[in-house]
């Protein structure tokens, strides 16, 4: 194996172990959490001096209890885009209802597996 070859495994395997590290602990965030669903509420976009923000409201409802939550975040994600009343599912602590893992939250978790097992192959691909 030539310097380049090793260079390339070398930095495609280190952000594989960033990435499923990462998934990782997401998976043990919400392994004690229920799944249940929200509604968007509402979605704007807060524009500032340098930069546009895009938040995203959901409101669900636990044990006859209604919560809000939100997402915000400055790109526009692509596959990322809810509407006002779709359902969305998340993840809520039953014994503290307002802490909760947001769509978001698990749109992201799902780029960073996807991303990592890309990673995973991409080095064998670039030999080829």
């Amino acid at each position: 194996m030539n310097q380049e070859t090793t260079l390339i495994f070398v930095i495609c395997y280190s952000i594989f172990v960033i990435l499923i590290y990462k998934f990782l602990k997401f998976k043990t965030k919400i392994k004690n959490m229920e799944i249940i669903d929200a509604t968007c509420t509402d979605k704007t976009l807060r524009t500032t001096y340098q930069k546009n923000i895009r938040m995203y409201f959901y409101s669900y409802k636990y044990n006859e209890e209604d919560f809000q939550t939100s997402d915000s975040t400055r790109l526009n994600i692509p596959g990322f885009n809810p509407q006002i009343n779709k359902v969305f599912k998340i993840y809520i602590d039953p014994k503290n209802p307002q802490n909760c893992v947001t769509p978001l939250e698990i749109y992201y978790s799902k780029i960073y597996i996807i991303t990592a097992v890309i990673l995973l192959f991409l080095p064998f691909l670039l030999i080829i």
